[in-house]
């Protein structure tokens, strides 16, 4: 993130780790920082979908809610 959230989204969609949860609610931070907002609720909710007990989808739950979209 310190060279910009375009910096910090081109290094996590090089991790290639769609099948990890944590993977999606971080990618969902530099997208909301761009405005990309549709995106980034997505994001949260292929988090939110992937993990594994309530308590990891908390958290990228909340994001989602918070970027205007139900997740």
């Amino acid at each position: 993130m310190s060279q910009g959230p375009e910096s910090a989204l081109a290094l996590v969609d090089g991790l290639g780790l769609d099948s990890c949860h944590v993977f999606h609610a971080v990618r969902a931070d530099p997208l909301r920082r761009l405005g990309r907002t549709e995106e980034a609720t997505g994001a949260s909710r292929a988090a939110a979908a992937l993990a594994g007990n309530d308590a990891e989808r908390d958290v990228p739950r909340r994001n989602g809610e918070a970027l205007g979209g139900p997740v």
